[in-house]
């Protein structure tokens, strides 16, 4: 490089980052205008603004700040595995059509040269990596540096010894990514995308860039906000003394003095706390001093803030924000882009997600499986968004599901939780998603909360229920509903919604799919509206503490979004969702709740109503008439002894009226009364399940009497455990259940996949299909005595899972026990 160009380095490693990128264009291996964006199928507002010159060239580390660094985005060679070379825009992913590339390759190599700004010398130099899928061989200078294993995290060289003195010097990268021919984590990406599965994200998708450090310099930063105490307790990896000096709006707040390595106490007299409403954030700068000098000095923030488990004034336990009960309401963000698929076109972009977010109502956000950049928590933190963080899953809907790699899964959720723990905004970490790859929860519970104690752990959401959890969370399309109550754990629905609505020339594909469809906008709005006043009713009774709506954006042939995937559609009226998230309900609206009341009675049943509105009257009738407000008005339970249709409206001051629900109340008798039967001789406690393995993946339960069972077993429950495998399969249950009373029974299946239950000939429970954790209830009228039951249940891939509950005169909704089920004699 010649003088020239160094003198322009040196002016321009502080200077404002567009005139910091001419630098780079100057040290570019190849033209910027040899570069242009593939063809993708959909591409956003953004796109236009991406090029070599500008490929994301904020610091990508935003809590541990540096003056200088040297952004190594842009244009790079790239060669494949079959021999072919191209270039490439980093860092985006080669599937992308940012990438200029948008081809699959299981290997890849990327090269470029750059040069090392002559105002470094004498300092050691870190090669870091923002994230690259999945496998990762680094060399500079035909040295090699090691390998890295893992997707979604960070890693760094120290390259200072492998450098040439002066010249350009060389950076070499392979890649290795099986994607899902690999047992390991790999969240929503896969190499036949449909469905809920998309495509793939391969190489380098985080920023690469250089710093200068000293040679005793602060590695990283663990910051611990304490509300209790009063503090942050900080850790400064590193070695010497270590000052640090937290500020509030440029004043000085607090001041702290130690060794690095060991945990200090900064003292936040009367902190301002951190929370949605109010996402305040303190200024931390930390200098390092060696021999009396100071040797690194970086620059950061943090938020006061506390997350835990807590009772509020009626005794349920909830997820608590700094020691208060607030009703988390958020969107599934699943973190894809049509352009650049993992990777936001630009930091715009990224921003505009989270103020999207707020700007719908919503004070959480689950993110799914899929981790981000740090600039996105950044956004989290600065915006006040609360994040629950997934781990991506390990062979979820894997066409062939490979052997899973425990202790790499291991590894990559230590990393994920250590890298992302200083944002405030992150208050709850989800290991698994609906039984993905789900195993040793409690040891995997407990690496997290060594890493990490001050954040809650969501083991399985949408899974079977984990003692080692914080919360219950179950998934209900399109729900919403939520889990029994629970003294220890605090109740949240991890998934609900899914109403699609595909909008005409913002489509990845003319293919496109709902869990429920919509026919417009306001149709759309309408419904989301009903949803979620539904689910705010379910704060109350039976106490739920979260709901997660699916989903923040369309994905690929995925319609289920709030928004278009290139976020150019809102397609809910932004006001009216803001008001409902916020559990203002709309004026006319209402959804009374007929508690505790089955679908049949015997001989009489009392019908009571609640979560009227406060601020109008209610009318009912039972002869099939609409109401009004010349009806019957409905002021105290009452009492029903024979089969009739109760219809209510709900009338305001100004005459708006609510639209009419109705529910039928039949009495049980003939041959609704199911008589109970004579068990054979011989029988013991249990059930007997049939096993049978599936050649491919079914859409539904398959037809028993075409199969032949694998095995046979007697288990104590309703229970899938004992036939966890990779494969699909069906289970068939069979058995008696003796009911102690005559009266109405309600049986329910929540099951992922489909599931279906049968009393004797008579269909209970229909809860088949291909679906997440999911539950359907029916009921039926029973004699006293014992009846034939039978359970039939597939899976087909991803999780997996199946609770079979019934509920009846004296007995509370819990699952079926071992002393009311019975079969033949065990072989």
């Amino acid at each position: 490089m010649n003088q020239q160009k160094v003198k322009l380095t040196n002016r321009l490693m502080t200077a404002s980052v567009p005139l910091f990128l001419l630098l780079l264009l100057l040290l570019s291996p190849v033209r910027a205008d040899e570069w242009k964006p593939a063809a993708g199928p959909l591409m956003t507002r953004w796109a236009k603004d991406v090029s070599p010159a500008n490929a994301l060239p904020e610091y990508p580390r935003p809590q541990m700040v540096r003056m200088d660094w040297l952004n190594l985005n842009g244009l790079w060679d790239i060669k494949f595995g079959d021999g072919t070379e191209t270039r490439i825009l980093v860092p985006f992913a080669i599937e992308s059509a940012l990438s200029g590339v948008m081809k699959h390759a299981e290997r890849m190599t990327y090269r470029r040269s750059f040069a090392i700004p002559k105002n470094w010398s004498g300092q050691q130099v870190l090669l870091h990596f923002g994230a690259v899928d999945w496998e990762t061989k680094v060399a500079v200078n035909g040295k090699d540096l090691g390998v890295h294993r893992g997707g979604y995290d960070a890693f760094s060289y120290d390259i200072t010894s492998v450098l040439k003195a002066e010249g350009a010097q060389e950076i070499v990268v392979e890649v290795f990514d099986p994607t899902d021919m690999g047992g390991y984590p790999r969240g929503k990406q896969t190499l036949t995308p449909k469905g809920i599965m998309y495509t793939p994200t391969s190489g380098i998708w985080q920023t690469v860039w250089l710093e200068p450090v000293a040679e005793t310099h602060i590695e990283s930063l663990k910051m611990v906000p304490d509300l209790d105490g009063s503090c942050l307790r900080l850790t400064v990896n590193g070695t010497g003394t270590v000052e640090v000096v937290a500020s509030d709006a440029g004043k000085q707040v607090a001041k702290a003095r130690g060794e690095a390595g060991s945990e200090l106490k900064l003292a936040i007299s009367n902190p301002q706390l951190w929370s949605p409403d109010s996402p305040h954030l303190y200024d931390l700068s930390v200098s390092l001093k060696s021999g009396g000098k100071t040797v690194d000095t970086v620059t950061s923030y943090f938020g006061m803030r506390k997350m835990a488990l807590g009772k509020d004034e009626n005794g349920v336990t909830r997820l608590m924000l700094n020691n208060k009960f607030i009703f988390q309401v958020g969107p599934l963000d699943q973190g894809f882009w049509p352009d650049g698929i993992y990777t936001a076109p630009t930091d715009e972009a990224l921003r505009f997600d989270v103020a999207e977010m707020k700007r719908l109502g919503f004070n959480v956000v689950r993110k799914h499986i899929k981790v981000e950049p740090d600039r996105w928590y950044c956004w989290c933190d600065k915006l006040g968004l609360m994040v629950w963080q997934d781990m991506p899953s390990v062979n979820s809907y894997a066409a062939k599901p490979q052997p899973m790699d425990t202790p790499q899964f291991k590894t990559e959720l230590e990393r994920m939780v250590a890298n992302h723990a200083n944002h405030p905004a992150i208050v709850m970490w989800v290991l698994f998603n609906e039984s993905q790859g789900q195993h040793d929860e409690e040891k995997l519970a407990a690496a997290v909360r060594a890493v990490d104690p001050s954040r809650l752990i969501n083991v399985a959401s949408g899974g079977p229920d984990r003692e080692c959890s914080d919360v219950i969370d179950m998934h209900a399309y399109p729900g919403p509903n939520a889990p029994k109550p629970d003294e220890k754990h605090a109740l949240v629905l991890g998934e609900f919604g899914g109403l699609g609505l595909a909008v005409d020339g913002h489509r990845w594909t003319e293919q496109h799919w709902g869990y429920q469809g919509t026919a417009n906008a306001a149709e759309l709005t309408r419904g989301y509206e009903e949803l979620l006043a539904k689910a705010w009713a379910l704060k109350n009774r039976p106490g739920l503490s979260a709901v997660i709506y699916t989903q923040l954006t369309d994905l690929e042939t995925e319609c289920n979004g709030l928004l278009t995937y290139d976020r150019e559609v809102n397609k809910v009226v932004p006001a009216r969702a803001a008001a409902v998230n916020r559990g203002i309900m709309p004026r006319g609206y209402m959804h009374a709740q007929f508690t505790g009341l089955l679908e049949l009675f015997v001989d009489e049943i009392t019908v009571k109503l609640d979560d009227l509105p406060k601020d109008a009257k209610v009318y009912f009738t039972l002869d099939g008439m609409e109401p009004s407000a010349k009806s019957t008005e409905y002021r105290a339970p009452l009492v029903i002894k024979a089969t009739a249709t109760m219809k209510i409206v709900a009338v305001w001051d100004d005459s708006t009226k609510s639209p009419v629900q109705s529910h039928t109340f039949r009495m049980a008798e003939g041959d609704a009364l199911v008589k109970a039967v004579q068990r054979p001789a011989g029988v013991e406690q249990g059930v007997e399940a049939s096993l049978y393995e599936l050649k491919t993946d079914p859409e539904k339960l398959p037809d028993f009497t075409a199969l032949k069972p694998t095995s046979k077993v007697k288990l104590d429950a309703f229970t899938v455990d004992f036939a966890r495998r990779d494969g699909a399969f069906a289970v068939a249950y069979q058995g008696y259940i003796t009911v102690p009373v005559k009266g109405v029974y309600a049986f329910s299946c929540e099951s992922d996949d489909g599931s279906k239950l049968f009393i004797g000939n008579k269909l209970v429970v229909d809860n088949d299909g291909k679906h997440g954790m999911h539950e359907v209830s029916g009921c039926v009228a029973l004699e006293t005595g014992s009846h034939p039951i039978r359970v039939e249940y597939f899976q087909s891939g991803g999780g997996m899972g199946l609770q079979v509950s019934y509920q009846g005169p004296g007995i509370k909704k819990i699952a079926i026990p071992k002393s009311v089920i019975s079969c033949g004699k065990k072989n």
